[in-house]
């Protein structure tokens, strides 16, 4: 993975505040909730892919 996108992910997520945790806990209850025992991922995973789908979006966005 590039340095640069990957700092931006670690920005990201150390940039969340209690509500946007809050939030990705929600995500996390409802991915566990859903998939039952296939949901293999943790916490600090699931919480790592979605900063990295939100920097590739800004990514993305900002090629345009």
């Amino acid at each position: 993975m590039n340095d640069d996108i990957a700092n931006r992910i670690e920005r990201k997520i150390t940039g969340w505040d209690a509500r946007a945790w809050e939030e990705i806990k929600h995500l996390f209850n409802e991915y566990k909730g859903s998939l039952g025992e296939e949901a293999t991922k943790t916490f600090r995973e699931f919480a790592h892919g979605i900063a990295a789908q939100n920097v590739l979006f800004e990514i993305l966005s900002e090629e345009k």
